[in-house]
Order: C-alpha cells, then sequence, then structure tokens
C-alpha cells in the first residue's frame, strides 16, 4: 500500500507540533539573559571607562533596551580612549554621605571668597621683594617711614610680654622721630622684669620670623589679618594711656589699620601675597638694623645693666645675634624652601 507522502517507500518522519507553553517561557527567559548581558555589559563600561569620561557617547540602558548617544561627539570627548583600572595618580580623598551613599569630594574652606590657604611664591620672587625690602629699611628717606612700623613691634613686645608676665602696663608711647617707651605700674625685677627688658629689641624680629613660618605653611593671607589683631591690640594699649601720654602713635597706629584693612578687603589676591612677604622682610631686616644702629647705647641696654650689673655689650651682642639668626631663618624659609 503506497502513502501519499513516501518518497521511494520510504515514510517521512512525523514532525511533533511545537508547545506554545514551551516557546512563552523560552522566549521569556531569552528576554531575561538580554537584559542580563545588557546589564552586566554597561556596568563592565561604567567601571571600566574613567569617570566623567566620553559620558555622552555611553549608552543609557532602559526598560526597552540601549538607547545610543545622540549625535556625534566633539572635542576632547571624540578622542576619549579606554584605561586600565584602577586609574593612575594620586586620587583625591572621597567621603560618603551616609543618606544616599554617593561619594563626594570634601569642600575646600573660604574665608570672604579667599582660599584659607595660598600657594607660596618661587624662591626667586621672594628673593626679589626681599632686596625691595632691603632698600625700604636702609635707604634714609624711606626708613623714615618704615621705622615707625618697627618700634610698633618694639613697643609691642614690651607690653604684650609684660602683661603677660604680670606686669601692668602704664603707658604705652610711640613718638614721631621713631622712638618710643613702655612703662608700667609696678617695678620690672626679677627674671620676669629682665625678660620683659630684654625681648623689645627681638620684638621685629620674632614677629617676622613667625610670619615667615605661616608663609611656608601656606597661611599668607592669614598674615595680614594677624597684624591688624596686633595693631588693634596695640592701638587699645594706646587708648588706656590716654590720660598719661598723648603721643604720634594715636596717628600710625591707626592710619597703618586702615591701609591694612584697604588692602585686604580690595587689593587683589596677588597683591595680598605680595604685601604679606613685603612685611615679612622688613620686620626681619629692620630688627638687624635697628640692633645694629643703637648697639652699646640702647635705652634698653641701660636699663638691663642697672638691673643685672651686666654691661652693655653683652646684650647688644644678644640682640645683633638673635635678629641676624632670625634673618637667616627666614631667609631659607621664604627662599631656600620655596
Amino acid at each position: 500500500m503506497d502513502d501519499e507522502g513516501a518518497v521511494d517507500g520510504v515514510l517521512p518522519e512525523e514532525v511533533p507540533l511545537p508547545d506554545p507553553h514551551r516557546t512563552v517561557s523560552s522566549a521569556r527567559q531569552h528576554a531575561t539573559m538580554t537584559i542580563f548581558h545588557r546589564v552586566a555589559l554597561v556596568t563592565m563600561r561604567g567601571l571600566i571607562s574613567p569617570a566623567g569620561c566620553c559620558a555622552a557617547s555611553r549608552p543609557r540602558l532602559t526598560l526597552g533596551g540601549l538607547i545610543p548617544a545622540p549625535g556625534p561627539l566633539v572635542g576632547a570627548e571624540a578622542g576619549c580612549r579606554p584605561t586600565t583600572w584602577p586609574r593612575p595618580g594620586p586620587a583625591r580623598p572621597r567621603s560618603v554621605s551616609s543618606a544616599s551613599g554617593v561619594a563626594k569630594l570634601p569642600p575646600v574652606s573660604y574665608v570672604g571668597g579667599v582660599s584659607i590657604t595660598q600657594t607660596p611664591l618661587p624662591g626667586p620672587d621672594a628673593a626679589a621683594i626681599g632686596i625691595a625690602a632691603f632698600v625700604v629699611v636702609y635707604a634714609k628717606d624711606l626708613w623714615s617711614v618704615a621705622q615707625h612700623f618697627e618700634v610698633m613691634a618694639h613697643e609691642g613686645m614690651h607690653a604684650i610680654t609684660g602683661s603677660i608676665l604680670g606686669f601692668r602696663v602704664r603707658t604705652v608711647e610711640l613718638y614721631q622721630n621713631g622712638d618710643g617707651k613702655t612703662t608700667y605700674y609696678n617695678q620690672l625685677v626679677g627674671g620676669g622684669g629682665v625678660f620683659t627688658g630684654f625681648v623689645g629689641y627681638l620684638g621685629p624680629s620674632a614677629f617676622g620670623l613667625a610670619a615667615a613660618v605661616l608663609i611656608n605653611l601656606g597661611y599668607i593671607i592669614a598674615v595680614l589679618w594677624l597684624a591688624v589683631t596686633f595693631l588693634w591690640v596695640l592701638l587699645l594699649a594706646l587708648l588706656r594711656s590716654f590720660k598719661y601720654a598723648r603721643t604720634f602713635g594715636y596717628l600710625s597706629v591707626p592710619v597703618t589699620m586702615a591701609l591694612f584693612f584697604v588692602l585686604i578687603y580690595y587689593a587683589s589676591v596677588t597683591l595680598q601675597i605680595v604685601l604679606a612677604y613685603g612685611m615679612t622682610w622688613v620686620l626681619l631686616l629692620s630688627g638687624f638694623r635697628t640692633a645694629v644702629q643703637h648697639w652699646t647705647g640702647a635705652g634698653d641696654a641701660k636699663l638691663l645693666k642697672n638691673q643685672t650689673h651686666l654691661p652693655r655689650w653683652f646684650w647688644a651682642v644678644l640682640w645683633v645675634g638673635g635678629t641676624f639668626s632670625a634673618l637667616c631663618l627666614g631667609w631659607r624659609l621664604l627662599v631656600a624652601r620655596a
């Protein structure tokens, strides 16, 4: 008996009909595996590619599949190259927000729109400002103005040290010729009295060396604010002695404070940095010049001789050696280490 579908007497093999339930299940598995592959692909691309590099060229994963980036890329994004993980080079520390879990860069501190720290000037620039300060300190006409700044530091050191050691300041007097005097209610006696009388000639150099340390650490603008704070304390001491003495300091100190305020609030950051360097150099150089110029004729040397019975030249040598050492250390901080 011949069948219609037989070929050369061989019956065709029956082909089973597809199961509709298996077909739907296989399609779902295929779609699920496709989505997993796409998610893995996008994840690996995010790990291997650097953050922010060619972000516009990456496909976005949606429920309907991958959407390519719209339009061609130009500029730096067109030249994006794959990089290896981890990326070389130092990384800034990150902090993780506990609420969102998103890594954030640490905030930069600013005061009045200016960063708290600044980059110190290169050595040659710092040395050039030092040469200009040298001209100011050793030129006769310019020194007649700069010496008032030196005497503020000198008498201010007397007043601050005496107050700390328990000697109440009676008057602080600043004269127009560049001299000054600090008096106390009680007599300077003992080791504290000797130290209070000794530190005056080291005052400008000590303040200048402290400013050099701050500049070396990057707190350059802070030097100007500390100078304003010192002048404010000195002005308060002058006002307390108003009924005892009325001297040139009632004019020189407020004018200097006003000059600093104008420069801090209206000058550029670059000019403020140059001013901080110049003030530091003037303090270091003026302290050394005054110690050498006055030598054994210094009034503090006479007072110390009466207190300790040591010769005047002994104190003069200490002042010259101390101010010169501060100048060398300041040069090393401002120029050599820069």
